[in-house]
């Protein structure tokens, strides 16, 4: 119908139908006989311990004073629905598994027999707070709540997921009454976190599938270094984000929005703005600690050497930027730009070497004029870190003074 209204054409429809049918061919789904519909067939095991290691390398400290991992405490007090519940979003995000370890089935499993595990739902704060002035340790559990075909009006926690109430206050009440106030955050973006300097230990473990107990069990306990890392920016204020106090931008006039940021997006906006988050896009915790070396750079490669420098074996993400010269006042370029990341396990006192490759479209950028991807003459500057602001080893490549 809408072909015959002129509304698409036949190439069009043919186009996106080219599209499917290519990613079918390239992953071979014409060259097997098609799967049977036999969930017996099934290997549970398998999947459950894939979910588990997916989860546990995705798992993400925020914080940590001291806190974690764990050290075997006599007590410990679970806050939150989301203790016993699987968080997740909703639409395409809401994958129902065959079977689910909740946070409090994970972590009563791991600490055994000899640690008392409450709950406590968090509706009452007094109560809450109750809970956890009589636990060693206190774990509060917060979620926001995201999907398909809707923007959050906010990012607290309470506007998040209104029907959880203040979860804000909440956290901090836990915190005044227990100072071994621990919160693992279930969202599926940044949220903001005023709580931040009262706890001693803050998780996010996003929404984290059908082995979420397990996995964040072993991450609080140390049997596993969190694995991962932000690949978005915690702000401090809602102000601090991109797209606030621009109406334009956001939510858009007149049923349309104006993309004004450029290629300042995302980490890029707070760098240019020179914006301090409370967490920054690539940051990430280990249980160790690790030092960056030997950079070299070349426009064909940038090799750097990672030490772990603590007294346990961890997890490394060092992280490539370059910031690149503006070819003009038209065309302006953020103070730099994730060119590419690795991740490396190392034992106490082992020394790799990463590798990050280049090409030259590392090095481009968008030539609106000629409609292709240009170099710019100038100055590039290298650099390499555990995060966006956390660069340990700097270089040049072109023309600097």
């Amino acid at each position: 119908m809408a072909v015959a209204q002129k509304k698409v054409t036949q190439a069009t429809i043919d186009g996106h139908a080219r599209n499917i049918l290519r990613t079918m061919f390239k992953f071979g789904v014409f060259d097997r006989q098609a799967y049977p519909n036999d969930l017996s067939r099934i290997d549970r095991t398998a999947s459950e311990t894939a979910a588990r290691r997916i989860e546990e390398a995705g798992i993400t400290l925020l914080k940590n004073d001291g806190a974690l991992p764990l050290k075997a405490p006599k007590s410990i007090a679970l806050i939150g629905r989301a203790a016993q519940a699987g968080p997740s979003g909703f639409g395409s995000a809401r994958v129902v598994p065959f079977t689910s370890v909740s946070a409090q089935d994970g972590i009563a499993h791991r600490a055994g027999s000899g640690t008392k595990i409450t709950f406590n739902n968090g509706d009452n704060r007094g109560d809450a707070a109750n809970a956890a002035r009589n636990a060693d340790v206190a774990i509060v559990f917060a979620t926001d709540s995201q999907g398909e075909f809707f923007d959050k009006s906010c990012l607290t926690l309470q506007c998040g997921e209104p029907l959880r109430g203040d979860q804000d206050g909440l956290i901090s009440e836990v915190a005044k009454a227990n100072p071994n106030t621990i919160v693992v955050l279930n969202t599926g973006g940044p949220v903001l976190t005023p709580w931040a300097g009262q706890v001693k230990g803050i998780v996010e473990a996003w929404y984290p599938g059908q082995e979420a107990g397990n996995a964040l069990a072993r991450v609080l306990y140390g049997d596993v270094d969190p694995g991962g890392r932000l690949p978005v920016t915690f702000p401090v204020s809602e102000n601090d984000a991109p797209a606030s106090g621009n109406p334009a931008q956001y939510p858009g006039v007149n049923k349309t929005v104006t993309f004004s940021e450029g290629v300042m997006v995302g980490y890029r906006h707070y760098d240019a703005k020179g914006i301090k988050p409370q967490f920054p896009f690539g940051h990430g915790l280990s249980y160790t600690t690790f030092s960056y070396s030997g950079l070299k750079a070349s426009t064909k490669s940038v090799q750097v050497t990672v030490t772990n420098t603590g007294d346990r074996t961890g997890i490394a993400v060092p992280q490539l930027y370059i910031g690149m010269p503006s070819p003009g006042v038209d065309v302006p370029q953020p103070p730099k730009q994730l060119k590419g990341y690795g991740k490396v396990t190392l034992a106490p006192g082992q020394s790799t070497t990463v590798t990050f490759p280049l090409s030259a479209r590392s090095f481009a950028y968008w030539n609106e004029e000629a409609k292709a991807w240009k170099v710019a003459d100038g100055c590039y500057r290298v650099m390499v870190g555990s995060s966006s602001r956390q660069i340990a080893q700097t270089g040049t490549l072109g023309t600097c003074r």
